[in-house]
């Protein structure tokens, strides 16, 4: 029976509830809107079906099972300037799911369902692959999703599933027919709190009195090199704000299996990753200078080769080192902020206006990072720093 006392131990993927034949498992959501599996002892029949397919569990405990070898790295640049405005970096992914849903597959990934939640869909057309593509940062639901993966593999379609290395790595551990399945993760940087989200949302529906009608993790109409996040409300009317992200970026509202994954790293259990290539400039400079965003493409395997290959058409792909490229998330897992334990309780006691007030804002020394980044950006966009 799969255990989950410990929360960092469940990183909320719900692939225990797919194989329970009994349907002694559900997924239950705590006050910081993460789910976390929950079994009924008395209806479990003790099988070990959820422990056998449980792949975060087991990774923690060997973590000899990913493959040694090092990825080819790329950095990737759509050749169209509509679907570069269009993403939040380089493009790369969605022309992935673009590619892949043309040559008659199915497409799984994130989107929103309504302003408050994200979860995973299909698609299977252009259409339906645009709400797929912005960046979401908080915890997608997969709630039979599995399944019908399962039943498109089973039907002989080749499935295309893009989302955090711990949802690629459970639904590989959960299907069959992996032989059609194409793997693409994200360099994840930690999933975010649900309820925060929300109660952000809310805070701003109270602070302008109209309904949020849609929302944005990060706006791609601004600077890539700079994470703003944005509502419409039902009047028509855009904002945007900064607040929401600089608590992410202090990794103040992060799921506690977050800082033990053991997928953050360079050997992943996808065919290929993807995210945002910073550290461009050192390759790039050119696609450092105009801020419009740049994918990193790490390639794990032949089928993730030869997906890559086949997408020089629609992209601008180059080789890149690695030790240009590093992030945190490619090294080691996240480690919660200093003040992500008074965060919480200062978040359930008294909200998100006041979380807002007391965390959000920048200390003196971040003010002077980032003035001194500014400028240094700048120098180098009219030549005068190499």
């Amino acid at each position: 029976m799969i255990r989950t006392d410990d929360k960092s131990l469940c990183c909320g993927c719900g692939a225990c509830v797919g194989v329970c034949a009994v349907q002694a498992i559900t997924m239950q959501t705590d006050a910081m809107g993460f789910r976390y599996a929950s079994v009924a002892e008395d209806i479990c029949i003790g099988c070990g079906r959820c422990e056998q397919v449980c792949a975060f569990q087991k990774a923690i405990l060997r973590s000899d099972s990913l493959s040694a070898e090092q990825p080819a790295a790329y950095a990737v640049r759509s050749r169209d300037p509509e679907a570069l405005r269009r993403s939040t970096s380089g493009a790369a992914g969605y022309h992935l799911m673009d590619a892949f849903a043309a040559a008659g597959g199915v497409v799984y990934g994130a989107r929103f369902d309504g302003p408050f939640l994200v979860r995973h869909e299909r698609a299977e057309t252009r259409a339906d692959i645009g709400p797929l593509r912005t960046t979401k940062y908080t915890q997608s639901e997969t709630d039979g999703v599995f399944a019908r993966v399962q039943a498109d593999l089973d039907a002989g379609r080749p499935v295309l599933f893009t989302g955090t290395p711990c949802q690629t790595a459970a639904l590989a551990a959960s299907v069959s027919g992996r032989d059609r399945l194409l793997l693409a993760d994200v360099l994840c940087h930690g999933v975010s709190a649900p309820a925060v989200w929300r109660a952000c949302l809310e805070d701003a529906s109270r602070r302008y009195g109209v309904p949020v009608a849609s929302a944005a993790f990060r706006d791609p109409v601004g600077r890539w090199s700079e994470t703003v996040s944005s509502v419409l409300f039902a009047d028509g009317t855009r904002r945007t704000f900064r607040h929401w992200a600089r608590l992410y970026q202090k990794n103040l509202m992060l799921r506690p299996a977050c800082a033990r994954c053991p997928y953050a790293s360079l050997h992943r259990p996808a065919d290929v990753t993807l995210g945002d290539c910073w550290g461009i400039g050192k390759v790039r400079p050119d696609w450092a200078a105009d801020d419009l965003g740049a994918s990193l493409l790490l390639v794990h395997t032949a089928a993730g080769k030869a997906w890559a290959e086949r997408l020089q058409a629609d992209w601008e792909c180059v080789p890149v080192p690695l030790n240009a490229v590093m992030q945190p998330s490619m090294t080691a897992p996240v480690r919660p902020g200093e003040q992500a334990d008074a965060f919480a309780r200062d978040f359930l006691a008294h909200g998100y206006a006041f979380v807002r007030r007391r965390y959000a804002a920048r200390s003196l020394r971040e003010r002077w990072r980032l003035l001194k980044w500014n400028v240094k950006r700048f120098l180098k966009r009219i030549g005068l720093w190499r």
